[in-house]
């Protein structure tokens, strides 16, 4: 059979089975809820405002949009009930974050290990940290997923779990 060879050809955007509704998919299997979870958007496009709508139908989540802009998160955050704010509050952000997830369109990652090593000093050690990385090029460089109590996912877990969605149909 032939492979799929682009993210179109995944089904992975296809209905219910969209990127960010299996990204809330991961996060909720992940955290057992996301019922007063703190949810963290990173990036205030498109993808953003997609997460954003699935995060507000799972319902209970207490939302945090960060992006470069801060007027563009603050219009994003508004539409949903959440907070805004503008990337240099990172650090804090993932430190009171249960999930995160990253949408901008950077061409350079915007969560660094080191970044999140600094931003989880302190934190409650049984308190995992769930990052699903759904940008191209990736917003999370892939040592993040090495640090202890974080959880880092990225669009190949993502069609994983969307092709065993479509197998279930």
């Amino acid at each position: 059979t032939r492979q799929p060879t682009r993210p179109a050809e995944t089904g992975i955007g296809r209905g219910r089975i969209s990127l960010s509704s299996v990204a809330v998919q991961l996060a909720t299997r992940e955290m057992g809820s996301l019922h007063r979870k703190r949810v963290l958007v990173i990036g205030a496009g498109k993808v953003g405002r997609l997460a954003c709508s699935t995060i507000e139908r799972a319902g209970g989540a207490v939302l945090t949009v960060a992006n470069r802009s801060f007027e563009n998160a603050d219009s994003l955050a508004a539409d949903f009930g959440g907070k805004a704010s503008g990337l240099e509050e990172l650090s804090s952000l993932l430190g009171e974050s249960d999930v995160v997830l990253a949408t901008t369109g950077s061409l350079e990652p915007i969560l660094t290990r080191d970044l999140v090593e600094r931003a989880l000093v302190g934190r409650i050690p049984d308190r995992p940290l769930v990052i699903i990385d759904l940008a191209v090029p990736r917003d999370v460089e892939p040592g993040v997923g090495e640090i202890d109590g974080v959880g880092l996912f990225g669009l190949d877990d993502l069609r994983a779990v969307s092709d065993a969605n479509l197998e279930g149909r």
